[in-house]
């Protein structure tokens, strides 16, 4: 079986979300990426453009995430501390 423990898997499931709700989250938002990234590509957007982008949503995705972690909260639930 395959496990991936990752931040934002251990996050989800800190929050009380489901394995499912959890896979179901993380490939939406692949997806989501996956689409802005062929949708540059088509349309032809520069390089410097598409990693700019890149390097912007990694620092939004790093902020969230440092803030869900200090703050306990995650998409409105509080984080629980017995799971893992």
């Amino acid at each position: 079986m395959l496990r991936i423990n990752s931040t934002c898997t251990t996050l989800f499931r800190k929050a009380g979300f489901s394995v499912r709700q959890t896979w179901a989250a993380i490939i939406g938002l692949v997806l989501f990426t996956t689409a802005i990234s062929l949708t540059g590509h088509i349309l032809g957007w520069p390089e410097y453009l598409m990693f700019y982008g890149f390097i912007v949503f990694s620092l939004v995705y790093l902020r969230v995430m440092s803030c869900c972690w200090r703050d306990e909260h995650f998409l409105g639930r509080r984080l629980s501390t017995d799971v893992i």
